[in-house]
């Protein structure tokens, strides 16, 4: 390939990675917007600080925060490309910049492994359907593909050359693809619900009553028998708790080797 056909290339992989970001920017955007979620600066800049402040949190929380940020990262670097590739030290410092994420990408990828593979396990025990077995393994693959790309894009940083940043542009079109199509909505949802902690669930009847005569044990109605019973930001916490992994970090049943329900959503941990 000559020089003007690669630069003709590189121009056009550099538009599409741009309009992909432009694309994740709307889509972001969009789904606030049909939430019903006041978007202000303040509120952005809290949940940054509790993404940073998850570190201390809990493993899975660091984790999480590792994807985001090297995500993020990712796109800093893909934006100030035109900047960065007139100078060689410029791509030292963003590679300086990306190891303490490269270093929690991989952790997060060795993590998910493990729970694609439990995942396997939990659908053999509970004799899942193939249809919701599909679903589950491939939205969790696709959440792999992310970090591996998001990796990969980083760890390339260091390469100036221009020999590779067409290898860089093509890999970044195919993250930020994955990202717009998928990860868009769970991020909404932990930006709906990340200072409301988890969802108070609300005791069904008072045990007392029962014991003393006051509500006849027959009438009790244990849990929920209908989504709709939960209150939107119940529903968006629990969302936001199984999307990140939280909810198996957490969940007795796993931590006894005994999952006993059928999962708490497509692509997560069953617990």
């Amino acid at each position: 390939m000559d020089q003007i056909a690669l630069i003709r290339l590189l121009y056009s992989l550099y538009t599409v990675d741009l309009a992909l970001i432009i694309a994740l920017i709307v889509r972001l955007y969009y789904e606030v917007r049909i939430s019903k979620m006041r978007l202000s600066i303040d509120r952005l800049i809290n949940f940054v600080k509790y993404e940073i402040n998850g570190i201390r949190r809990s493993y899975v929380d660091a984790l999480h925060f590792s994807i985001l940020g090297g995500v993020s990262l990712s796109m800093l670097y893909t934006l100030l490309y035109p900047w960065i590739y007139r100078y060689v030290i410029a791509h030292y410092v963003m590679f300086a910049i990306a190891v303490p994420f490269i270093a929690g990408l991989l952790a997060a990828f060795a993590w998910r492994v493990q729970v694609f593979i439990r995942a396997i396990n939990v659908h053999n025990f509970l004799g899942v359907s193939q249809d919701f077995r599909g679903k589950s393994l491939t939205l969790q693959g696709i959440l792999m593909a992310i970090i591996l790309l998001t990796t990969s894009t980083l760890v390339l940083t260091i390469l100036p050359s221009l020999f590779y940043i067409d290898v860089k542009l093509a890999i970044t079109i195919a993250d930020y693809l994955l990202i717009v199509l998928f990860y868009a909505r769970p991020e909404v949802n932990l930006f709906m619900d990340f200072d409301r902690g988890l969802p108070n669930i609300r005791m069904p009847f008072n045990i007392k009553d029962v014991i003393n005569g006051k509500v006849d044990a027959s009438q009790v109605k244990m849990g929920v028998e209908k989504l709709s019973e939960f209150e939107d930001y119940e529903i968006h916490s629990f969302s936001s708790c199984v999307e990140i992994g939280a909810c198996e970090e957490a969940c007795p049943a796993v931590a006894a080797g005994r999952p006993y329900r059928q999962g708490c959503s497509l692509g997560s941990l069953h617990c």
